[in-house]
């Protein structure tokens, strides 16, 4: 074994190290361009991919408006965003209500047990595209700060009209005896 360094070595070395160096640099450039292109272009399928949501079967499909948060109008009807309301977008992101007033919506939602809305997706086109059910909001009692039903609200104009959505008393049922004292 030869383990001392020969003449013609030693003459050559700085400029073979010099040489080695910019093969090294060079070699390492393209290494980190290349990782860095094909970071890019991982992360661009990435976000072509779509994003398959599963929704609650609960969830009801309405049209949503934010007027002044937290009242929103769905399917025509003023209503409210519950203090913990999430409002996702189409990315699956949090949306904020104040960043979506005026606009029209296609929604799936869900409610709190106060009735008011607590879970609420808003749908691309091809989500909207699915049947789901809706449902008009119903409540058993009422405010006095709520707005006051219109007759066109009410189902007819007809005092004692036995149709859906009525709120006036049926003249066809029993009524309640009245006691006097």
């Amino acid at each position: 074994m030869n383990r001392c360094i020969t003449a013609d070595r030693t003459r050559l070395s700085g400029f073979h190290q010099t040489l080695d160096f910019g093969r090294r640099a060079i070699f390492f450039i393209a290494h980190f361009a290349g990782i860095a292109c094909a970071g890019t272009t991982f992360s661009l399928s990435l976000q072509a991919q779509t994003i398959q949501r599963e929704f609650p079967a609960a969830a009801l499909r309405g049209t949503l408006v934010v007027t002044a948060p937290p009242v929103v109008s769905l399917d025509g009807q003023l209503d409210k965003l519950s203090p913990s309301a999430r409002i996702r977008a189409e990315n699956n992101m949090i949306a904020l209500s104040g960043s979506l007033v005026g606009q029209q919506l296609v929604v799936n939602y869900t409610r709190d047990a106060a009735g008011l809305l607590n879970e609420v997706w808003v749908l691309t086109a091809q989500e909207a595209r699915l049947k789901r059910a809706t449902k008009a909001r119903g409540n058993n009692f009422f405010f006095e700060s709520d707005p006051q039903p219109t007759t066109s609200q009410i189902g007819s104009s007809q005092p004692g009209s036995s149709q859906p959505g009525s709120i006036l008393p049926d003249p066809n049922l029993p009524q309640p005896a009245v006691q006097t004292r």
